[in-house]
């Protein structure tokens, strides 16, 4: 739920970032800029999905658990959808900023292959790390017991 704020949060900041000459250098393209607002505002949307289905369960209503559900189902398929465009669109990017800090004789840049194998590997491990919770969901869920408990 926190990264769900989070990401609420990162909406504004990112629309903040382009108002500024540095959303408008050419490491920043338009088109990681709209995916970035795209993001924030589907996971916000996820957050407030969760937290009014997650408040109905407590009250024990069956749209709740039913929202719940249909939440533990489309979230993995966004954060997937997510984690590729990330990859897709963040390695050139930060290709691009690494090839300008080299024309900057105190910088000491890796190389891209590095940069784009860490990139990757953070992507995947917060997608393994983020997908407990809908898998929580689904297994808890959908127990006889608990379904029992909404009927």
């Amino acid at each position: 739920m926190l990264i769900h704020v989070l990401s609420l949060a990162m909406l504004g900041v990112t629309r903040a970032i382009l108002t500024t000459t540095t959303a408008r250098s050419p490491m920043f393209g338009t088109g990681y800029m709209a995916y970035q607002i795209l993001i924030h505002t589907v996971f916000g949307g996820f957050g407030g999905l969760l937290l009014a289905a997650s408040i109905a369960c407590l009250r024990r209503r069956e749209w709740g658990r039913v929202w719940l559900i249909r939440y533990a189902i489309a979230y993995p398929i966004a954060l997937v959808l997510e984690v590729g465009g990330s990859i897709v669109l963040m390695i050139p990017t930060m290709t691009k900023m690494m090839a300008t800090a080299t024309k900057n004789p105190a910088a000491s840049p890796m190389p891209p292959s590095v940069l784009a194998g860490i990139m990757v590997g953070t992507q995947v491990l917060m997608l393994v790390v983020l997908l407990i919770l809908p898998v929580c969901i689904l297994v808890f869920l959908r127990k006889r017991e608990v379904r029992a408990v909404f009927a």
